[in-house]
């Protein structure tokens, strides 16, 4: 996150916090992995998830419809 803008990363941190709102799950004998998953029917979004390795590093995924074009998507958050 210190190579870009802090305005660059504002719709990927929205996510995050988006999906860990919705459905939790904990996985690794040390809780390593947390995946949250949160449905979201508005456009083209159908859905968010995101999880995080030991609760530092964080990966983000939008679920598109079929034939979206994900550059051109307004998130929602």
């Amino acid at each position: 996150m210190q190579t870009r803008p802090a305005e660059y990363w504002e719709p990927m941190l929205a996510a995050r916090d988006f999906a860990a709102a919705g459905v939790i799950t904990v996985r690794g004998t040390g809780g390593e992995f947390r995946l949250a998953f949160r449905e979201l029917r508005a456009g083209d979004l159908l859905s968010a998830m995101v999880m995080e390795f030991w609760a530092s590093f964080a990966y983000v995924a939008l679920v598109c419809r079929p034939g979206a074009n994900p550059v051109r998507i307004a998130l929602p958050f």
